[in-house]
């Protein structure tokens, strides 16, 4: 019995804790684990979504004297958040913000590559001169993260 509590009394005085070094790197790991947990929740909240568009496909036809743009499939683009430039390939890329939202089915024909997307205008009721023939290059842009959703040259057509 004594050779028992001599050694419960012996272990119920150790003095021995992590050492230093070991207690200093789980310090640091706590904290970095923590700090990057914040990061994300506080993340959360910024309201901002810089992804990119899901699923978007939108294609560009040349037809006569026409350019057709066209949202094919997946998320909507809101109505001021992108750009398109209709130019000739000798031309600068002049970007213009046309009216409305780029919904799926939605489709827009330019007959004139003005800046002010005067020459923008729905499948039944195109504005403006129309194009003449040969080869644009059709710039689409989501303006809030800047990418590019379409970049093709299309051509067009005497009619």
């Amino acid at each position: 019995m004594k050779a028992n509590s001599a050694i419960l009394r012996r272990l119920m005085n150790r003095d021995e804790a992590v050492s230093p070094v070991i207690a200093t790197i789980l310090m640091v790991a706590i904290t970095v684990v923590l700090s990057a947990t914040v990061y994300v929740w506080v993340s959360g909240f910024s309201g901002r979504n810089d992804e990119p568009m899901n699923n978007l496909q939108i294609t560009a036809v040349g037809g006569e004297d026409i350019i057709t743009l066209k949202h094919l499939t997946g998320d909507a683009v809101r109505n001021g958040s992108w750009k398109v430039s209709v130019t000739l390939p000798n031309e600068p890329t002049s970007f213009c913000f046309p009216y409305g939202a780029l919904n799926q089915g939605v489709q827009y024909v330019f007959t004139n590559t003005t800046s002010d997307c005067s020459g923008a205008g729905s499948a039944g009721n195109p504005a403006g001169a129309p194009l003449v023939p040969g080869d644009y290059k059709v710039v689409v842009v989501e303006t809030l993260t800047n990418t590019v959703l379409l970049d093709r040259t299309v051509t067009v057509v005497t009619g």
